[in-house]
């Protein structure tokens, strides 16, 4: 692998440093069995963004940022011919590793440490690339030049992502989380995705989609909302089915850009 950025360092020792604590509660932290019809996300994003991801039956698929190698195992076991996952985290693939064995699916999943910026794949290796929280974790114009390269001709790539589209989520980001029982989930690097960032997609592939998945759902970081996953997510369908143009303020996006 080549070497890492101060950046890519960076987040490889926090997610690292995160699971290192995690399993010395529980050896076991993160392995278990999977089915391929698991939620790879939350209740809100996982409907769309498998809409937007189609068949991958017989596909070669590359899983950007894999972490605990739950999404892989997914894609093995919808069918996909082979599954490369790549992460920065040493620890996340160990257990990667694992759950592909105890989900039988070790034959056709592969697991390596790489940057998402540098991928060490010829041109043209696959058929489909996904990412789960992936992108606004990377230097993205380098990522998508990748994404790019290592895509087929008429390859897709389907993402699920942050975005930095709706100002008063942003301001709840900046001044809300980590305070008053609120959790921080983000780290220091990460950047939700910008319009620029999605100008930049479109200059570059034939065609870009994105369908905002949560609003209201948001709310469920709020202490006494915690709970309420459901009900948010139905109150957020009512509302775009009433005012389809408030989707595109969603805090996630599922994003699909094709070759």
């Amino acid at each position: 692998m080549e070497k890492l950025t101060e950046i890519q360092r960076y987040e490889a020792d926090f997610f690292d440093t995160r699971l290192r604590d995690a399993i010395a509660r529980d050896p076991q932290f993160g392995v278990s069995r999977i089915s391929p019809r698991d939620l790879l996300h939350s209740i809100a994003e996982d409907p769309v963004f498998l809409d937007l991801l189609g068949n991958i039956q017989g596909k070669t698929v590359l899983d950007l940022c894999c972490g605990l190698g739950k999404s892989s195992v997914v894609w093995a076991l919808r069918g996909a011919r082979k599954v490369v996952g790549i992460d920065l985290s040493s620890l996340a693939l160990d257990i990667a590793r694992r759950n592909a064995l105890l989900n039988q699916v070790a034959d056709r999943i592969e697991f390596q440490k790489m940057p998402a910026e540098d991928l060490d794949f010829p041109d043209e290796s696959f058929d489909v690339i996904v990412g789960i929280d992936a992108l606004h974790h990377t230097d993205l114009s380098l990522c998508l030049h990748e994404i790019f390269r290592v895509l087929c001709k008429g390859g897709q790539g389907v993402f699920i992502e942050t975005t930095a589209l709706n100002p008063v989520m942003m301001w709840a980001r900046r001044y809300l989380a980590g305070h008053f029982g609120i959790l921080r989930c983000q780290n220091q690097t990460e950047h939700p995705l910008t319009r620029r960032d999605f100008e930049l997609m479109a200059e570059m592939f034939s065609r870009v989609r994105r369908v905002g998945t949560a609003l209201l759902f948001e709310l469920r970081r709020l202490p006494p909302l915690s709970s309420w996953e459901l009900r948010l997510h139905r109150w957020d369908q009512s509302l775009f089915h009433a005012l389809p143009w408030l989707r595109a303020l969603s805090y996630y996006q599922a994003v699909q850009v094709v070759k």
